[in-house]
């Protein structure tokens, strides 16, 4: 096992954010249009259970219920497609990945086999496509691999927090050996690890929370757009999520899954179908930042096909259940894999606003503490917790981030209901109306109250407002403003 020694691998927020928005573009095209009847492709695997691959010939030896949505198991017959049956993949005798391959405590897992893509024509591409993070990727694993990195098998990198927010541990590990003991580990990533694919050239494997909270400093402003999507549409109980990818032997189609963990209470089938309702709109709001929002021409043509690509992925896509997670699959042509890679490095180059962000730029050489000076006048009913959030920090102009992990550990959600009329108060004044009126202890007397759970602290560098609690920022030793204590 070869570990580089430390800073050799530094995932800066400029690269993270190209990894962030890859993955978006991937969970987007899994989810638009689940369930349409797929076209043909070219040299697709045959089936030997659950739904054959696009193109694949196929045989009525035993047929799906009407209402069968989960992956079958292998077998010797295949089952006729009925437009909904989960894909088959095209290994399915692969064992799962060994989930004591994984660095303890990550939070980001990317678990990647530089030989099998740089050997094959279209992983060269897609590698060479993903820019500034493909080449910091390739020197990162030469340094480690003695300067052969397309003779390295696997590589692990492990992503985790580090003593404070704001700061993160990166860890890759290249040939990686199965430790003695299991790492400790998010439970659903180990539930996730057991129904991996060792045959995937790439996995990412992230928890959700800390994507969505404290991981979303790890990410500079071209990935906010991306990070608010994932916020907006992404169910509140979601645990943890996997992206595989596989190219199917020399000459055949992509493949890709994500499969999702969530809480208890709604179908898993339920959850990846309202999912796949809501992304079903990413392709036509791509459209429309791309028409009135110029672009180099560098990036134009592409970039203009970009929603087409993302609806054909959609048409090959399904949703359904497998062993308790919610699972979006399908396959695409073998090129899809270096287009996609590149439309989602043109779409960091070139900066565009597809969603709300709570990181504008700023209008004048204000700073945080003047901003938050100011009046302001807010009226919220009955919004959510994350879009008063929004709306605040667009008002303002100071970014404003939610520490996901920080509320999740003391029970409380996004998604509490604000109702506000504030008129000519301080921003900060308003802000911390806002908290109060989120906290859930109505019990609280005012903000200095121990019982209030929710405040605020303030980042240096970059300036920011992280919302989190008053029992994580003790925790951490960071100073609450002086409105919240005693």
């Amino acid at each position: 096992m070869l570990v580089p020694p430390p800073g050799t691998l530094v995932l800066t927020p400029s690269l993270a954010s190209r990894l962030g928005i890859l993955i978006l573009i991937f969970t987007g095209a899994s989810a638009l249009g689940c369930g349409d009847t797929a076209p043909p492709i070219r040299s697709a695997p045959a089936p030997q259970g659950g739904s054959p691959a696009p193109g694949a010939s196929q045989a009525p030896s035993v047929v799906a219920p009407s209402d069968q949505t989960s992956a079958r198991e292998p077998g010797t017959n295949p089952v006729p497609d009925d437009g909904r049956i989960l894909w088959r993949r095209p290994t399915p005798e692969a064992p799962p990945i060994d989930s004591r391959l994984v660095p303890e405590n990550s939070e980001l897992v990317v678990l990647a086999r530089p030989a099998k893509l740089l050997a094959d024509t279209e992983g060269a591409k897609a590698w060479t496509a993903a820019g500034a993070l493909g080449q910091h990727a390739m020197s990162a694993i030469a340094r480690a691999a003695a300067g052969r990195p397309a003779e390295v098998g696997r590589v692990v990198v492990g992503v985790a927090s580090g003593p404070s927010y704001g700061q993160f541990k990166t860890t890759l590990i290249v040939e990686p050996q199965a430790s003695a003991t299991p790492p400790l580990l998010p439970s659903a990533f180990d539930r996730l690890l057991a129904t991996s694919s060792a045959d995937s050239q790439l996995s990412v494997l992230v928890s959700l929370p800390w994507l969505l909270g404290e991981g979303a400093a790890l990410f500079e402003a071209q990935a906010t757009p991306a990070l608010e999507t994932l916020r907006q549409e992404i169910d509140e109980e979601w645990r943890c999520a996997l992206l595989s990818v596989q190219l199917v032997g020399v000459d055949g189609p992509l493949y890709w899954e994500v499969r999702l963990v969530g809480g208890a209470g709604v179908p898993e089938r339920l959850r990846g179908k309202g999912l796949a309702e809501r992304a079903s709109k990413w392709a036509d709001e791509l459209e429309q930042t791309l028409s009135v929002q110029p672009v180099t021409p560098h990036s134009a043509k592409l970039l203009s096909a970009a929603p087409a690509m993302l609806r054909a992925a959609g048409r090959l896509a399904r949703v359904g259940a497998d062993d308790g997670q919610t699972v979006i699959n399908g396959y695409l042509p073998r090129n899809a894999l270096h287009n996609l890679v590149l439309v989602a490095e043109l779409l960091v180059a070139e900066h565009l606003e597809t969603s709300p962000s709570t990181t504008p730029e700023p209008a004048s050489t204000l700073t945080l503490q003047q901003r938050l000076d100011r009046p302001i006048s807010l009226q919220l009913n009955r919004e959510s917790l994350v879009t008063a959030v929004t709306i605040l920090a667009e008002t303002i102009g100071v970014p404003i981030t939610i520490n996901g992990r920080d509320l999740q550990l003391q029970g409380i959600t996004r998604n509490q209901m604000v109702s506000l009329d504030a008129r000519q108060q301080t921003a900060a004044e308003t802000l911390v109306e806002v908290l109060r009126r989120a906290n859930p202890d109505r019990e609280a007397a005012g903000a200095s109250d121990p019982r209030q759970q929710l405040v605020y602290v303030i980042r240096d560098s970059p300036p920011a407002i992280i919302l989190t609690t008053r029992a994580a920022a003790r925790e951490r030793g960071e100073p609450l403003p002086a409105v919240f204590i005693e």
